[in-house]
C-alpha cells in the first residue's frame, strides 16, 4: 500500500502545483471566481472574519445592515470562517491571509480525495497502477470539482471516499459482532461537521448512509443482529441530524420568521437527466455523445470518457461472455467486499433518483414517468420543508463516485478473466489514454479559469474618511434570498463587482443583501427606505450611532436589473431629498452622504 500511496501523493502534488501554483505564488492576486455567487461567498467570508468584535461569532453584520443575519445563512464555510475569526480576534490580524488560506483549504481537497480514494481501491484489491491512475484522475473529474468556480464549500469531494471507508469499516465490525464501534461514531461526527460546512451535505450524506445501512441489514439479516444494528444506526443518524438542527435553531433568533419553503424546487436546470451522465463539457477533447450547450452547473455529472467506455465494456462482456457471468456469480457468492461495495452503490441509487426530480425523463426521448423511486416524491406530500434542498442534481454526486469505483472494480475483474495478455495490455493502455487526456483537459481548464483578478485588491475607491459613515446604501439596491419573488431584487454582476470591493476596502457593511433565506420582514423594512425616503423606526432603533450613511450610485441601465419593484427613477428619488449631500464622483460612481438623523 505504501508505495502506491506515496506515488499518488507525489503525482497529485505535481498536478496541483501545475494547475493552481499561481494561487500561492501570488496569494492575493487571484480569485477562483470574481463574479456571481463566487464573489459573494468571498465577500461574506472576508467581511465576517474582519467585522467588529462586538458582533461575536454567530452574528453576521456585513449585509442587511443594521439587522444583519446569522452565519449559517451566509454560505461562507462557517467552521473555517469561525476559526479564522477567532485567530483574527485573539492572535493576529489575518486580513491578508483569509483568501489565500481558503484557497489552500479548497485545493487541499484534491490531494485528500486522491489519498482516500486510493485507500478505497487498495481495500478492494485493485492493481496498484490502476489504483494510482484512477485515484489521481477522479479528483479532477468528479462533478464537485467544478464547484471551485463559486460554490467553494460544495467542492469537497473527499467526503465520498471517506464515507465509503467508514461504511466498509462499519460493516466489517458488525459482521464481527461489534455493532457499537468507532466507525459508527465517526459517521455521526462526519454528518455534523460536514453539515456546518454546507447544509446540503446533511441531506446528501444521510441519503447515502441510511439506505446503505438498511440494505446491509437486509442482506445480512441472518448473520448479524440486524434489528439492533438498524436501531443503533438510526439513532446515530437521528442524533447527528438533531444536533445540527438544534444548533441552528437555538442560535438563530430569526428562525421563526424565515421562509418555510424555497423557490425553484424541481426546476429543470437544477435536476439532472440520465443523458447528463454521458454529456461532455465544452473544454474536453473527447465528446462521445455531445456536449452541454449551456453552463447549467447543477446538471454537470459527466462520468468521463474512460468511464463511459468501461460502462459499455462491462455491458458487452456481461451480455456475450458466459465465463464472465459465471465468475461474477462466484465472486458474489464468496466475495464479502463485493457485497459491501455493491450495497453502497445500490444505496447511492436513492440519491440518483432524487436528483431527477418528480419525473424520470428517458434518455434522448420525450418520454417520462412519475418518479416513484424518489423519496422526496412522497415526503413532499407531507411538508414543503424539503424544497430547501432544491438543487436536486447534487444528490447524484455519490452515485457518480460509486459508479466509477464499481466500474474500476469490474474492469479489473474483466482483466483477470481475460486469457489473452495482449488484450489486457491494449485495454489498460486505451483506458489510461482516455482518462489521462480528460484529466489534462480539466487541469488546463482549471489553470485558465482560476486566474480571476482579486477585485478586493484591484477595485479603486475614492480617498474618503470612511470612519465618518456607518454603512453603505448601494443604488441600484439589491435584496436576494428571501424566497419571495415580490420582494426579490437581483443584483447585476457589473454592480456587485463594484459594491462588494467598496464595502471590503472601506470596512463599511451593506444595507442590501445577497444571502440565503432572508426573512421577508427584513427585506420589506429595507425596501421601505425607498418608498418613504426615510429609515423606518425599526431600523433606526438598531443603529448604535448617528453617523450618516454613504450612498453609492450608478444610474446607467446596465447596472439595474429590470424590475418594477425598484426602477431607476424611484431609486433616484432618495438621492434628491434634502438630507442627501453629494460628495464626489469616482470612476463613474457617485458618492453621497445621507444625514438620516435630520429626516
Amino acid at each position: 500500500m505504501k508505495s502506491g500511496l506515496i506515488a499518488t501523493i507525489i503525482i497529485q502534488l505535481i498536478l496541483i502545483a501545475i494547475a493552481f501554483g499561481h494561487l500561492f505564488s501570488d496569494p492575493n492576486e487571484f480569485m477562483l471566481q470574481n463574479g456571481h455567487d463566487g464573489l459573494k461567498n468571498y465577500y461574506t467570508l472576508q467581511s465576517y472574519v474582519t467585522q467588529d468584535a462586538e458582533a461575536g461569532y454567530l452574528n453576521y453584520k456585513g449585509m442587511n445592515y443594521p439587522i444583519g443575519d446569522v452565519i449559517w445563512y451566509t454560505d461562507n464555510t462557517p467552521p473555517y470562517a469561525m476559526f479564522m475569526r477567532w485567530v483574527h480576534l485573539n492572535i493576529t490580524d489575518v486580513t491578508g491571509l483569509i483568501i489565500p488560506l481558503f484557497h489552500f483549504f479548497i485545493v487541499l481537497n484534491f490531494l485528500v480525495f486522491s489519498i482516500l480514494t486510493y485507500i478505497v481501491l487498495y481495500r478492494l484489491k485493485i492493481n496498484i497502477y490502476l489504483a494510482v491512475l484512477f485515484a489521481v484522475a477522479l479528483a479532477w473529474m468528479n462533478p464537485m470539482s467544478l464547484r471551485i468556480f463559486g460554490h467553494f464549500n460544495l467542492s469537497l469531494s473527499f467526503i465520498w471516499p471517506l464515507l465509503v471507508i467508514l461504511l466498509l469499516g462499519l460493516f466489517n465490525k458488525v459482521l464481527e459482532g461489534k455493532v457499537l464501534n468507532t466507525y459508527l461514531l465517526l459517521l455521526g461526527v462526519t454528518i455534523v461537521v460536514m453539515s456546518f460546512i454546507h447544509l446540503y451535505y446533511l441531506a446528501l450524506i444521510v441519503s447515502l448512509v441510511f439506505p446503505a445501512i438498511v440494505l446491509f441489514a437486509i442482506f445480512y439479516f441472518k448473520k448479524v443482529k440486524a434489528i439492533f444494528f438498524l436501531a443503533v444506526s438510526s439513532l446515530m443518524i437521528g442524533v447527528s441530524t438533531t444536533a445540527v438542527y438544534l444548533t441552528i435553531r437555538l442560535t438563530d433568533s430569526f428562525y421563526h420568521i424565515r421562509p418555510e419553503s424555497a423557490q425553484g424546487y424541481n426546476w429543470s436546470e437544477w435536476r439532472i437527466k440520465m443523458q447528463d451522465l454521458c454529456t461532455s463539457y465544452f473544454f474536453l477533447t473527447f465528446k462521445p455523445l455531445g456536449k452541454h450547450t449551456d453552463w447549467f452547473i447543477e446538471r454537470f455529472v459527466y462520468l468521463g470518457t474512460a468511464f463511459i467506455f468501461l460502462l459499455l465494456l462491462v455491458l458487452i462482456v456481461f451480455s456475450v461472455y458466459k465465463p464472465f457471468k459465471a465468475a461474477v456469480k462466484e465472486r458474489w457468492t464468496n466475495g464479502t467486499k463485493t457485497h459491501f461495495i455493491f450495497i453502497i452503490f445500490l444505496a447511492s441509487l436513492f440519491g440518483f433518483f432524487m436528483s431527477q426530480g418528480e419525473k424520470i425523463h428517458f434518455p434522448f426521448t420525450q418520454m417520462s414517468m412519475a418518479n416513484i423511486f424518489n423519496p422526496l416524491y412522497y415526503l413532499g406530500m407531507l411538508t414543503d420543508f424539503f424544497t430547501h434542498f432544491r438543487a436536486l442534481g447534487r444528490f447524484a454526486w455519490p452515485f457518480c463516485f460509486l459508479l466509477s469505483i464499481l466500474l474500476i472494480y469490474t474492469f479489473q475483474f474483466i482483466l483477470k478473466i481475460t486469457i489473452n495478455v495482449w488484450l489486457r495490455v491494449i485495454l489498460v493502455f486505451f483506458v489510461s489514454v482516455l482518462i489521462t487526456v480528460d484529466t489534462y483537459d480539466y487541469m488546463v481548464f482549471y489553470k485558465k479559469e482560476t486566474k480571476k483578478k482579486n477585485l478586493f485588491e484591484a477595485v479603486s475607491i475614492p480617498k474618503l474618511d470612511y470612519k465618518e459613515f456607518q454603512a453603505i446604501l448601494p443604488i441600484p439596491f439589491f435584496q436576494v434570498g428571501n424566497e419571495n419573488l415580490e420582494l426579490t431584487l437581483d443584483d447585476r454582476q457589473i454592480w456587485s463587482q463594484l459594491v462588494f470591493p467598496i464595502s471590503i476596502r472601506s470596512g463599511l457593511p451593506l444595507m442590501s443583501a445577497k444571502l440565503s433565506r432572508v426573512p421577508e420582514d427584513h427585506s420589506s423594512l429595507l425596501m421601505d427606505v425607498f418608498s418613504d425616503g426615510r429609515l423606518p423606526s425599526e431600523l433606526t432603533k438598531l443603529m448604535k450611532t448617528n453617523k450618516p450613511i454613504l450612498i453609492i450610485h450608478r444610474n446607467e441601465d446596465e447596472y439595474f436589473n429590470s424590475t418594477p419593484l425598484l426602477t431607476p427613477e424611484k431609486s433616484k428619488q432618495l438621492i434628491n431629498i434634502n438630507d442627501v449631500n453629494y460628495i464626489i464622483t469616482h470612476e463613474g460612481t457617485k458618492y453621497y452622504s445621507w444625514n438620516w438623523v435630520k429626516q
